[in-house]
């Protein structure tokens, strides 16, 4: 026998998924000083801020007062006073070359009591200069003894008129220099280290070529001695 159906008429609830949770996301605070630790935070609070730049140092403090050391474009060394960008004052001015000028300069130029150092021959000179150049009654001694070499006038960083040079013993020679700075000519006297032997003639460059003995009347003063050497 046919069995009748019989049909609802409500719908058959779909296969609905069960509810996730929801999250609320939270905003991850910046990081701020106080959210790190004590060595992270003194890192944070001395970082520079990127368009924060260090302060160009004042265009006066490169053109007046000491400078320990200021180096030239051509190697030129100096350490002392400066006015205007210009060496001035005390300081001392070493060139590439190994020559050393220590005493007071104006406008960039050695001026008054200099004294130079040649590293060549050792020697010191010292004197009164002006407008960069020795211009004065001037002594040369040995830098490593303090023995006297010379005993002169210069002028225009050049020997004139009458001129002692001493060799190791304490002889001299004396004499009238010539256009170049040497004792070179016929009236060059020689002086021995006991101050009254002499011999005269002619001499190149202080080097003796030809004359004769003789003896003065009076000895001749002895040089100062060298100042004593530390031990």
């Amino acid at each position: 026998m046919p069995i009748a159906t019989h049909r609802s008429s409500r719908k058959r609830p779909s296969a609905v998924e069960p509810p996730v949770a929801t999250r609320t996301a939270k905003k991850r605070p910046a990081a701020h000083a106080s959210h790190l630790g004590p060595g992270k935070r003194d890192l944070l609070s001395k970082r520079p801020a990127a368009t924060e730049e260090a302060p160009a140092p004042p265009e006066e403090s490169m053109q007046e007062g000491f400078v320990p050391l200021l180096v030239s474009a051509d190697g030129s060394r100096y350490t002392g006073e400066l006015h205007n960008g210009k060496f001035h004052s005390h300081g001392e001015l070493t060139l590439p070359s190994g020559y050393v000028c220590s005493g007071t300069f104006e406008c960039g130029q050695p001026s008054g009591r200099c004294t130079l150092y040649d590293p060549f021959k050792e020697t010191l000179l010292s004197g009164w200069y002006t407008d960069g150049k020795l211009n004065s009654p001037a002594t040369k001694v040995n830098a490593r003894t303090g023995r006297l070499v010379f005993r002169g006038r210069y002028e225009h960083d050049k020997p004139v008129g009458m001129a002692e040079v001493f060799d190791e013993y304490n002889g001299r020679v004396i004499g009238f220099v010539d256009g170049n700075g040497s004792l070179s000519g016929d009236d060059i006297v020689y002086i021995f280290p006991d101050g009254r032997t002499a011999l005269a003639g002619t001499f190149v460059d202080g080097e003796f070529q030809s004359g004769r003995y003789g003896r003065l009347r009076v000895p001749l003063e002895l040089p100062p001695p060298p100042p004593p050497q530390p031990p």
